[in-house]
C-alpha cells in the first residue's frame, strides 16, 4: 500500500513540475496524467455513479 501511495505522490509531483515548466505537450505528461486519472477512478469510481449511489 505504501509503495502505491509513494508512486502516486511522485507522479503528482512530477506532473506538477512538468506543468510549471510548461511541458504539457510531452508524452511523459500524458502518461502521468493517464496514470493519475486511472488511480483516481480506481479509488473513487465514476463521479456520476457515486452521486447516484448517494441518493439511492
Amino acid at each position: 500500500m505504501d509503495s502505491r501511495r509513494n508512486d502516486l505522490r511522485e507522479a503528482i509531483e512530477r506532473l506538477f513540475e512538468l506543468t510549471r515548466l510548461e511541458q504539457t505537450d510531452s508524452s511523459e505528461f500524458e502518461q502521468l496524467d493517464h496514470f493519475i486519472q486511472q488511480r483516481l477512478l480506481d479509488t473513487y469510481g465514476d463521479g456520476a455513479d457515486v452521486a447516484l449511489r448517494a441518493v439511492a
